[in-house]
C-alpha cells in the first residue's frame, strides 16, 4: 500500500496541530530541520494512526477481559 503526500496528509482527518514553532525547534534533530508543514503533512497523520492503533488494542484487551471474565495476556493486533 502506498500513498501520495497529499493522500497521507488527508488521513489526519481534521486533527488539530497543537505544536508551536517553538515546540518544533525542540524536536528537530541535529542535522534535520522540521517545518510546521512537514509536521502537519507527515507526522500528524502518523500520530493519528498510532493513536487509533492504541485505542483499538485497548478495546480488544477490554473486550477479552469482559467477555471471558478473566484477564488474558494482551496480544498485538
Amino acid at each position: 500500500m502506498s500513498f501520495s503526500r497529499e493522500q497521507w496528509s488527508a488521513l489526519r482527518n481534521a486533527v488539530p496541530m497543537t505544536l508551536t514553532e517553538e515546540d518544533l525547534k525542540e524536536l528537530q534533530g541535529i542535522n534535520e530541520k522540521l517545518t510546521m508543514q512537514e509536521a502537519t503533512d507527515v507526522y500528524l497523520p502518523l500520530s493519528r494512526l498510532l493513536n487509533l492503533y492504541v485505542a483499538a488494542s485497548s478495546a480488544a484487551i477490554r473486550y477479552s477481559v469482559s467477555s471471558s471474565g478473566t484477564v488474558s495476556t494482551p496480544h498485538p493486533l
